[in-house]
């Protein structure tokens, strides 16, 4: 939220830099999936992982879309923001 509409394309593209920018896009990820699903949804992807699930089995378990396609509805969010 404290991102301009310029930094936010720049971080749903994968083009904010060095090791804050990774920190960032991981953060603003979680707090998607969290907002999605609560804590309810991430310890279900978490138990399918540990389970022995991939991350798109995981993904689609918990979030009704695999990895890819998950990943797309996050960077999609951060644009309308």
């Amino acid at each position: 939220s404290r991102l301009s509409p310029d930094q936010r394309a720049l971080l749903a593209r994968g083009q904010v830099g060095g090791v804050a920018g990774f920190y960032l896009e991981a953060l603003s990820f979680v707090e998607f999936l969290m907002r999605r699903r609560g804590q309810a949804g991430m310890n279900e992807m978490l138990a399918a992982l540990g389970a022995g699930a991939g991350l798109d089995q995981a993904c689609e378990q918990a979030y009704g879309s695999d990895y890819r396609r998950t990943q797309q509805s996050w960077r999609d969010h951060v644009l309308r923001q």
